[in-house]
């Protein structure tokens, strides 16, 4: 068998692959089936997720949600985070987490003209 090393190119997509694993904790955490999308039961349930995750004081920080990247700040990607986290501080708070079935619907709502 012929060993082949990685390339710079196979590195750089690695890297990028996890940033992008990083960059879903969050939504995973609330796709509670798996299956892609937010039911209205799971929009519901995210303020309970949200606060199993958070810590002690009731914030979630970067690291429960998905911890720091190689690039900077570059877990910012996460939609769901930006609609949870409007002032881009990486400090998801307990009003922030009560508002959170407000500002996923509002936000369905929007992208789905309804």
């Amino acid at each position: 068998m012929t060993h082949v090393e990685p390339t710079p190119d196979d590195a750089a997509r690695a890297t990028l692959k996890q940033m992008r694993w990083q960059a879903g904790t969050l939504f995973r955490a609330l796709d509670l089936d798996g299956d892609g999308r937010l039911s209205p039961t799971e929009i519901d349930a995210a303020p309970e997720v949200l606060r199993r995750m958070a810590d002690s004081d009731g914030c979630l920080r970067e690291s429960a949600l998905g911890g720091a990247t190689v690039i900077p700040y570059m877990i910012r990607r996460s939609g769901i985070l930006r609609l949870l986290d409007p002032d881009g501080d990486l400090v998801i708070t307990p009003r922030d987490i009560a508002d959170a079935p407000a500002r996923i619907r509002r936000w369905m709502a929007i992208r789905t003209g309804m």
